[in-house]
């Protein structure tokens, strides 16, 4: 019998030792699953851990010097209100006035500047302008701008213009206004352009012609010399067909040269200098009084010392130039430009010749004909470009088809000033001056 009531005994106490265990292993289950959560990654951990040290790093820095800052500085109006009590009044400063009175003074002045008003023009400020006399051989125009004042001179009858103050001529074809110090411009090989070369080819002091045509014009010139000077033709004959000479004639020749080199050998040394030094200056001085002839290329330059300008050359056409004059070598705006054959390709390959405070430019046609000629310009062509510029560029037309009378050109123009109402204020037509009849219609503001 005792055998058995320790084995029950053992049983018993193994039992609540297993009970014990398992309790404990619940608890610890529970206690788990309601306070632990789910496990976070370890990489999570470390850059919590190293937000966490970077803030405080920069909390303790702010502390820091929030605590220098408040032991080093002193605040004097706090100690002043401590003492006085009510009888402190805080110093206000000037600056802050002065801030405030510029601003006002600039609201003010926001307030009182307007807006600005478009300004209508009248029939009168918007219509085109003629030249001044009503002779066709005598034409002269006045333009006055912000950049340029100057006078264009010219005829109905030659074909060309002259710009006096600058001593330009643009073209050959006028007989008047020859001077040592012009510089003529030819811009084709026409023969109304060249109607007054020769007489021009006498003085002038630059001459510019397309480079295309450049034999023509020298051989054309040297007929001309030869024609005035006909001693210098034989001297040139002679040189370039040289007589024959016989047996007797060349050993007279040679006893000649033979004395005068003896003669040579007998006159002083300084004598034979001064004379070359003579030959040299005459040489010298023919060169300086004779022009430059000067062929254009498209794209070419060249720095004219007298009008104190430089001339650029666009190609316009076969065997034709434009030019331009400028104060700089590589300027975006230019002076005067003469274009007396342009066509619609050309304005629309080369539009920056148009910024410019002077445009002379051909307009031949009216509206579209059929029978339309080569290197020509409709006035819906030019239409855009003059009413665009009309405070910056004046435009001169010329070169008007003979099929035109003048009545229909003046009646074109003034339809157009009055009624489309376009800004013609700008626009210079080179014929002579009359009186052009607008009507305007009186409106009467009822009161």
């Amino acid at each position: 019998m005792s055998i058995d009531s320790k084995d029950l005994s053992n049983k018993h106490a193994s039992q609540n030792n297993l009970l014990r265990q398992s309790t404990l292993a619940e608890k610890r289950i529970l206690a788990h699953l309601m306070y632990s959560g789910e496990q976070e990654n370890e990489k999570d951990l470390q850059r919590k851990k190293l937000r966490n040290k970077q803030k405080n790093r920069k909390n303790k820095k702010s502390n820091d010097d929030k605590n220098e800052n408040e032991r080093g500085e002193f605040d004097v109006e706090r100690n002043l209100r401590k003492i006085l009590g009510e009888d402190y009044k805080p110093v206000k400063t000037k600056k802050k006035k002065r801030k405030r009175r510029n601003k006002k003074k600039k609201a003010q002045q926001r307030q009182e500047t307007p807006p600005p008003e478009n300004v209508v023009k009248t029939v009168e400020e918007r219509l085109y302008k003629t030249a001044e006399s009503s002779d066709e051989s005598k034409l002269s125009i006045k333009i006055k701008n912000s950049r340029l004042n100057c006078t264009i001179n010219g005829s109905l009858a030659r074909r060309g213009f002259t710009i006096p103050e600058f001593h330009l001529n643009f073209e050959a074809g006028q007989l008047e206004g020859r001077d040592p110090r012009n510089v003529v411009v030819l811009s084709n090989v026409d023969k109304e352009s060249l109607y007054g070369f020769c007489y021009h080819s006498e003085e002038f002091d630059v001459f510019c012609y397309p480079d295309s045509v450049d034999s023509q014009i020298w051989s054309f010139l040297e007929s001309w010399q030869k024609l005035q000077d006909p001693s210098a033709s034989l001297e040139d004959e002679e040189e370039a067909n040289p007589v024959e000479i016989t047996e007797e004639a060349a050993s007279e020749e040679k006893e000649d040269a033979k004395a005068e080199d003896v003669e040579e050998e007998q006159e002083p040394e300084e004598a034979l200098d001064s004379q070359q030094d003579r030959d040299e200056e005459n040489e010298d001085e023919e060169d300086e009084d004779a022009g430059q002839m000067i062929g254009f290329e498209h794209g070419g330059t060249f720095y004219l010392s007298n009008p104190s300008l430089w001339i650029h050359s666009f190609e316009s056409g076969k065997n034709e130039l434009a030019y331009t004059l400028s104060r700089e070598s590589n300027p975006s705006t230019y002076l005067i430009s003469y274009v007396p054959k342009a066509h619609p390709t050309f304005l629309k390959k080369f539009p920056n010749i148009f910024n410019s405070s002077v445009v002379i430019v051909n307009c031949n046609y009216l509206t579209d004909v059929a029978d339309r000629a080569e290197s020509t310009l409709v006035w819906s062509d030019l239409e855009q470009l003059v009413t665009s510029q009309t405070e910056r560029t004046n435009f001169v037309l010329s070169g008007f088809d003979k099929r035109y009378e003048r009545d229909q050109i003046y009646s074109f123009f003034n339809e157009l000033v009055t009624e489309k109402e376009l800004d013609l204020s700008n626009m210079f037509i080179f014929l002579p001056c009359k009186e052009k009849e607008i009507e305007v219609e009186e409106v009467e503001n009822s009161i």
